[in-house]
């Protein structure tokens, strides 16, 4: 029981480390469809989260009637035993002894019975846990490959913003807002630097400055 209950405060700690990654992961500038995946992660540790109170739920009440049942136990047993020792005071009584101890046989077959019952409760929800354990294990260290592949794209784009870097039109490209850049197909773009998340700024041939979607052009 000590076990489990050290298993039990192992599990809680790696939920709140979990939660926490993912609240340093959202300070982070991610994409819409990492964002999305995230959510998903999260939504997942919420689920970790109550399956693993309702199964220490359910142990604790296991654990509580199995120590019930065996005070129940010894007091028929020590019943049992006061019967055996009046046996002898006569025929009378023995037969009504014999008659209470049947009962008292009966329910100590039954308490027995549903003591197997729990303990085999108790041993289900046990695993149950670990294999909780196991799952958010698995969560964690998905997130922390995340975080890592993250922490990396975030570096090479910082890298990239930094630098000034030249490139050739895809498409044509109108402007539809004061300051956009519009080009043609085939266009060189120097002096690229990124702006924000997809949208990019340079300098066309002609002189003339602005922003453009990223998937406009590509490295020349």
């Amino acid at each position: 029981m000590e076990k489990l209950t050290e298993e039990l405060q192992r599990q809680s700690l790696i939920i709140e480390n979990s939660s926490l990654r993912i609240s340093q992961l959202q300070s982070s500038s991610v994409s819409a469809g990492q964002e999305r995946e995230l959510a998903l992660l999260r939504h997942r540790i919420a689920e970790l989260e109550t399956d693993f109170m309702l199964e220490r739920k359910e142990q604790e009440a296991c654990r509580d009637k199995i120590q019930d049942l065996y005070q129940e136990n010894d007091e028929l047993k020590r019943r049992i035993e006061k019967i055996e020792k009046n046996f002898v005071l006569g025929q009378k009584e023995q037969e009504f002894n014999k008659e209470e101890m049947k009962k008292m046989y009966h329910e100590n077959s039954e308490l027995n019975s549903q003591m197997a019952n729990l303990y085999n409760k108790f041993l289900f929800a046990s695993q149950r846990v670990e294999a909780l354990d196991q799952e958010n294990m698995n969560l964690k260290s998905r997130f922390e490959d995340e975080i890592f592949r993250l922490k990396a794209e975030i570096k090479k784009l910082s890298e990239v913003s930094q630098s000034k870097i030249k490139g050739l039109a895809k498409w044509d490209y109108s402007g539809t807002d004061h300051g956009d850049l519009s080009f043609k197909k085939g266009d060189i773009i120097s002096d690229i630097v990124l702006v924000n998340n997809g949208w990019w700024k340079g300098k066309t041939q002609n002189g003339e400055s602005g922003i453009f979607p990223g998937e406009f052009y590509f490295i020349g």
